[in-house]
């Protein structure tokens, strides 16, 4: 059974021992390279990761907005379906200008 004495030089132990307060570096990360073989600098990989951020946010409202274009659409066909559109029904309509326009005899 431990004490609370020694319960405490553990912790403490456990808290200041190299391997638990080791917090990977830079160097220790796999680097990216350019297509010339280059490294790129962490600041463009920031403003690379920032640009594919807000190309994915575009893309989404470009995706929202065309799904709610396409339900727009689709009631308006169930409206058209229902009648709502349908022309007057017993409407004399005017016959195109061509059929009514004399022959020059």
């Amino acid at each position: 059974m431990t004490t609370s004495i020694e319960a405490d030089h553990t912790a403490e132990a456990v808290a200041e021992s190299p391997e638990t307060l080791r917090v990977p570096s830079v160097e220790s990360r796999s680097r990216v390279h350019a297509d010339d073989g280059e490294p790129i600098s962490d600041e463009m990989a920031s403003a690379a990761a920032v640009a594919a951020v807000v190309a994915i946010r575009q893309v989404a409202t470009a995706y929202a907005a065309q799904q709610a274009e396409a339900a727009a659409e689709s009631e308006t066909r169930k409206g058209d379906l229902a009648g709502f559109r349908a022309p007057r029904r017993n409407v004399r309509r005017r016959l195109p200008q061509t059929w009514t326009q004399k022959l020059g005899r």
